[in-house]
């Protein structure tokens, strides 16, 4: 049986994954809302509506299957060495796995394979807090959900800024970068 202190803990991750799901869905909304405005959107607003809403349970979905395998499990068979392997070598098969350009060659390439691995630290290190999966579900589905509606809200800036801005992943850039450290 798992004490109270344990169930207490549980209850408040599963609330905090719930919320960061929940944030981005509200963003989206009210980015949809100032889209006739300020963003560039696409032409077709039943579809973007239809995608807004649909995609939150393949986004939460996403956050729990590749959680299970990245900090369920490579994470937790990795830990038996040391915190720090797991960490680092459960955020680098992530970062490999979703890493778009293959090979890696060129400034762009290597930013996105740095915000792919800063961003398994972040997933990595929510488990280690939390010793639990709640916390790194729901912030990779906030950020799943968040790439997928973003691409469908925002025009992304020129590809000078890319550096800066990053780009529709939401993972490279700078700016990325400093919110995934904030966030860790």
């Amino acid at each position: 049986r798992q004490s109270g202190a344990l169930q207490q803990a549980k209850a408040s991750d599963l609330r905090r994954a719930k919320v960061l799901l929940f944030s981005d869905v509200a963003q989206a909304f009210y980015a949809v809302r100032l889209a006739g405005r300020d963003l560039a959107t696409t032409e077709d607003s039943l579809r973007l509506w239809r995608t807004v809403l649909s995609f939150i349970p393949a986004a939460a979905l996403v956050g729990v299957l590749e959680e299970l395998v990245f900090r369920g499990m490579i994470f937790r068979h990795l830990a038996a060495m040391s915190k720090s392997v797991a960490v680092i070598g459960s955020s680098l098969a992530y970062a490999l796995v979703h890493l778009k350009a293959w090979p890696v060659d060129g400034a762009a390439a290597w930013m996105e394979l740095a915000g792919l691995m800063l961003l398994g630290i972040v997933l990595a290190i929510s488990c280690l807090a939390t010793k639990q999966l709640y916390l790194a579900i729901g912030l990779h589905a906030a950020l799943a959900y968040g790439a997928r509606v973003n691409k469908l809200l925002m025009a992304m800036p020129e590809p000078s800024l890319a550096w800066l801005a990053g780009t529709s992943r939401l993972v490279n850039g700078v700016l990325a970068w400093i919110g995934l450290g904030v966030l860790g």
